[in-house]
């Protein structure tokens, strides 16, 4: 039983290599592997767990440990619930979440980060008009500014990309596609207008303050509606999950018509399938919020 779970694990895991291999025109699998989101997004987050912890010169946790390990724990889930369920098919349908764990964790790191940039840009952005009551010097006033990570790390590489000599334009655009979040490349991208055309940076930064504050204010009314959405879908997902546990493998006949027909294996596949794309819609709704 156990080696046709790993069978079964390999075969689909096999099918999404060859479609992503041939998507990316049949490269060699590590260029593949280093070329996906997932990778580098979840590298990159465990390169600033190892320094935060300060694991860089000692036992770092790698990408390659974190995917080998949700590997095994996705083999331990589809023989746990292989043993309770008695369906292998559903079994590995439930736990295909912590097959991909890596890409969710990955996910969830990135937006965590943008959103953590995103509640300082309106902070950031009246602290950046306060420096410019002297002058009309964006550079001078972004250098004066201070800022906290993780919003730092990147207004610092700025810094030295301008005093090492680079176009204050071209380290601009490096700045937003580093921090990569729409609301400060926005601004990024008027501070650039503005230092070409020699605009008032102060009258721009009071407009942009305004214009952040409505738009949290909406923000903040959609949340609202979007965590009742969240709450209401979890709860139709959990009693859906009692009733299952409860009312079919509580009861051995019922339990046992599911398991020994067709019928009844389909529709245990199609709702444990029905879970994962709820999943996937309450993970759409709290983005959207």
């Amino acid at each position: 039983m156990l080696i046709e779970i790993i069978q079964f694990s390999l075969l689909i895991c096999a099918v999404y290599i060859m479609v992503e291999w041939a998507i990316k025109d049949y490269i060699s699998p590590v260029k593949l592997l280093n070329r996906s989101k997932m990778f580098h997004s979840l590298n990159v987050e465990l390169q600033n767990l190892n320094i935060k912890r300060g694991l860089r010169g000692k036992v770092r946790i790698t990408t390659l440990t974190v995917i080998i390990i949700s590997a095994i724990l996705f083999l331990i889930f589809v023989f746990i619930l292989f043993i309770y369920i008695r369906i292998l098919s559903t079994a590995v349908i439930l736990s295909l979440p912590i097959l991909i764990s890596p890409i969710i964790i990955s996910k969830i790191l990135v937006i965590r980060n943008k959103e953590k940039i995103s509640k300082q840009i309106p902070f950031y952005t009246i602290n950046i008009k306060n420096q410019m009551k002297e002058d009309n010097d964006i550079v001078q006033a972004i250098k004066r500014t201070k800022v906290e990570e993780p919003l730092k790390k990147h207004i610092d590489k700025f810094k030295l990309n301008v005093f090492n000599g680079m176009n204050v334009i071209s380290a601009m655009e490096k700045l937003k596609s580093d921090v990569d979040v729409k609301d400060f490349g926005e601004m990024i991208e008027t501070f650039e207008v503005c230092y070409k055309n020699g605009g008032d940076f102060v009258k721009v930064l009071e407009k942009i303050i305004l214009m952040k504050t409505k738009e949290r204010m909406y923000k903040e009314e959609t949340e609202e509606k979007a965590f009742a959405s969240v709450v209401t879908l979890i709860i139709m997902m959990l009693l859906s999950v009692f009733v299952i546990a409860t009312f079919v493998f509580g009861n051995l006949e019922y339990a046992n018509i599911v398991r020994s027909t067709f019928g009844g294996k389909l529709i245990l596949n199609l709702t444990a399938i029905s879970y994962m794309v709820m999943t996937w819609i309450i993970a759409k709704v709290y983005k959207e919020d």
